[in-house]
């Protein structure tokens, strides 16, 4: 008798099984069929275990035992109990799904041909905690379908969709925009996914278009659910790079040189004319013609980057937001605009889009010019901006370490700085500050002369307040960090080094006889071969160091207050709190740069480099509200903690059948091991000692049994259900807030057919 069992894989034990040919368009197939009850009907049903393919090309030894009566007992023995040894559950759902023609091979066993997904595929609804937000903390989705309707011949699909998935893939999962169109179908609830690759370039140009009427609509909207105003603008300014090594000069006159060189050649010109053509003045100064006209729209230029980014061209972001670390404005410069330009146009704009008259602009120590603090006092707003005080005048310094009129402060139980004494002394190492009046004078370039032909120079003048503080922490870092350029100081004495020109950092502290010969004169750091001799280190600036030592753990802060009869006056302690509050511009640009990775920049068009910061900046206004919503519940998270949260809210689709679908809730990792789980203290018990895995597991359950993780408290704040382990089409669509949403349109058309494909 013929081994069956390693044909059969699989099988079925019934209430009675049986061996039948089977006729189907003229050919035989043998099968096994079971006759089982039917508790329904109280009927016997016959229903087909297993096809064994075509009857003539099986080998001839089960044929012949077929035919044979006694034989066919004794083959149906055997291979009902094949049947047995196999999995039941996996058989009946296996005999469901065969096809009533099996197909065979070469060898005349059976062919397993059925439809069927090699690994699953997951599906992401963080973005559906963020909807709510676009739509009613921000407005956009009315303002931007308002847009399209009247001024847009958009009509087949929707701008709104398309704009909140690019802004919300920022925050789930950056990418570039090429790569945001091809995974545009991997998320629950995904309207844009039929919308076609062009048409996302296209939406840039649209945000490009109307982006201060969307930004100004996003802001006012919000301030009006918080029922609050703007106070305080915090300024500052940054750069990304582009992944190209050619400024758009450059590629202006790499296109320039192009048209050219097409143009003579068609008009028959040979390759040596158009090369002696373009050697020539005419063509120098028509190319020069061409950049003049077109400078205005270059933006990606070379500059000061502040990341060693200098082959790479730049491009400038500006950035204001409110004293909640929300944004309120956004400017777009080239690379090659320094900081100080960009203040005025902010401060236009800021008053343009919301008419405010009465603010503070609050800046850090890199925009404080005495020209721009002279603008900003001409339109008659405060500011608060940082001052230097090792580079103070003699009269100055004395009145910042003179203790009288200090007075003590600490941070209160809601953060903000109070006065910790009211009886007038004042603790000498212990945090203190102290308000003085204080003129900012600085002496600026102004127009030639045109009898002399020489630059006229003027003197500019800000009065304002300078508040001096001191903190005994920064005076020990301070004194710290002086005493290891000491040291760096003294080793370059010791072996007479040549220290150089250069005057920055511990350089600063040594004497040369260059140095000496120069002291109390203008220094020019140009010298010749001869003269490198006279750089060589003989000492230390012992009056250098002392003014650092007497100066160490001071900080300096001038402001002044906005003039304006309905302006809101901070108080002392209010200044202080409103500077150290500038450290959340420095979080909004560090979110930009790394959780949204705005750069480097993969779009090379002016109105689409303006696009993708815009919706950057609105992904930020929704990450801040979110952040928001998790404070009031009790929750302070980083925003990379709500980022990496709502990237693993993730489900994997599947299906029992064609039309029964259902998913899986998963997560990325565990963080089994997290120092919560492991155990305070376990690194220090010894390099050789294992951890225990049991304890580990153990204080893990311990803490995760009750707790709901940090995808689904982040859900919890914005209003949605608990998703659990496994769960139900429509119960997801009940959990995630889109109910009303067609079953048709949860999933994209592409995933739909494959879940059918893997119910077949």
């Amino acid at each position: 008798m013929i081994e069956l069992g390693s044909i059969i894989r699989y099988g079925y034990l019934g209430e009675l099984m049986y061996l039948r040919l089977k006729t189907n368009r003229g050919r035989k197939y043998l099968l096994m069929m079971e006759s089982v009850h039917d508790p329904e009907t109280g009927k016997c049903v016959k229903r087909m275990v297993k096809s064994y393919g075509r009857y003539e090309n099986l080998p001839e030894e089960v044929r012949r035992a077929f035919e044979d009566e006694r034989a066919r007992k004794q083959l149906t023995a055997e291979l009902e109990r094949d049947c047995l040894n196999a999995r039941l559950t996996m058989a009946a759902e296996s005999a469901v799904k065969a096809a009533d023609v099996a197909k065979v091979d070469d060898d005349g066993l059976e062919c397993d041909d059925t439809p069927r997904l090699n690994g699953a595929f997951e599906l992401n609804y963080g973005h559906l905690a963020l909807k709510p937000i676009w739509e009613n903390e921000l407005g956009l989705k009315y303002k931007i379908s308002y847009l399209q309707q009247a001024y847009t011949e958009i009509e087949a699909w929707s701008l709104n969709d398309l704009l909140f998935y690019l802004a919300s893939v920022k925050i789930l999962r950056p990418q570039s925009y090429l790569q945001a169109s091809n995974n545009r179908s991997d998320f629950i609830y995904c309207p844009w996914s039929r919308i076609n690759q062009d048409n996302f370039y296209r939406a840039l140009d649209f945000v490009y278009e109307f982006k201060d009427e969307l930004l100004s609509h996003a802001v006012r909207t919000h301030m009006e659910h918080k029922k609050k105003a703007i106070r305080l603008a915090f300024f500052d300014c940054t750069n990304t790079w582009f992944e190209t090594p050619y400024d758009d000069v450059t590629w202006r006159a790499i296109r320039f040189a192009r048209t050219t060189r097409e143009y003579m050649t068609n008009q028959g010109a040979s390759h040596e004319q158009v090369n002696a053509y373009m050697e020539t003045e005419e063509y120098q100064l028509a190319l020069s013609e061409a950049l003049e006209l077109g400078k205005n729209s270059d933006i990606r230029m070379r500059g000061l980057s502040k990341e060693g980014r200098y082959a790479q061209p730049l491009v400038s972001i500006a950035l204001a937001i409110d004293e909640d670390g929300f944004p309120i404005d956004c400017r777009i410069f080239a690379g090659n605009i320094s900081e100080i330009h960009q203040v005025e146009p902010v401060i236009q704009s800021l008053q343009d889009k919301y008419g405010i008259k009465d603010f503070y602009f609050v800046a850090d120590r890199g925009i404080n010019g005495t020209e721009v603090l002279s603008k900003v006092q001409e339109r008659n707003l405060g500011f608060v901006v940082s001052q230097k005080v090792s580079q103070q005048n003699p009269k100055d310094r004395a009145q910042m370490l003179d203790i009288s009129g200090y007075r003590n402060y600490l941070p209160g139980d809601d953060g903000a700085f109070v006065i910790s004494t009211e009886d007038g002394t004042v603790k000498e190492n212990e945090l203190r500050f102290k308000i003085c009046d204080y003129v900012k004078t600085a002496r600026i370039k102004g127009e030639v002369d045109p009898t002399s032909g020489k630059i006229k120079s003027r003197t500019i003048k800000v009065p304002c307040k300078i508040i001096y503080t001191f903190s005994p922490e920064r005076k020990a870092r301070d004194l710290a960090q002086l005493e290891e350029q000491k040291k760096k100081a003294m080793k370059a004495v010791l072996n007479h080094e040549l220290i150089g020109a250069a005057v920055s950092g511990w350089r600063a502290l040594v004497r040369t006889e260059r140095t000496d010969a120069t002291a109390g004169t203008k220094r020019n750091s140009s010298t010749g071969k001869d003269e490198k001799e006279a750089f060589r280190a003989t000492g230390l600036k012992d009056e250098l160091i002392r003014k650092k030592e007497e100066i160490a753990g001071y900080s300096a802060v001038i402001f002044d207050h906005p003039k304006g009869e309905h302006a809101q006056i901070l108080s002392d302690t209010g200044v202080l709190d409103t500077y150290h509050k500038l450290v959340g511009i420095e979080e909004s640009f560090r979110i930009m740069k790394s959780s949204f990775s705005i750069r480097p920049l993969y779009v090379r068009l002016h109105e689409r480099i303006e696009a993708h910061c815009y919706l950057c900046v609105f992904a930020l206004m929704m990450l801040r509200i979110l952040q928001d919503r998790l404070l009031n519940l009790g929750y302070r998270m980083s925003t990379k903690r709500i980022c990496e949260a709502l990237a693993d809210a993730r489900v994997v689709p599947s299906a029992k059948t064609r039309d029964d679908v259902f998913f899986i809730n998963i997560r990325s990792r565990s963080r089994l091991y997290d120092p919560c789980n492991t155990g305070k203290g376990q690194i220090q018990y010894g390099l050789n000692d294992l951890v225990p895995k049991e304890d580990v597991f153990n204080g893990f359950v311990q803490n995760n049994l009750f707790m709901r993780g940090d995808t689904q408290i982040v859900m919890d704040a914005a209003g949605m259900g608990e998703v659990p382990l496994h769960v139900g089409l429509k119960q997801l669509k009940r959990l995630l807030k889109i109910g009303t949403c067609p079953d048709s349109k949860v999933l994209a058309y592409e995933h739909a057919e494959l879940i059918k494909i893997a119910g077949i």
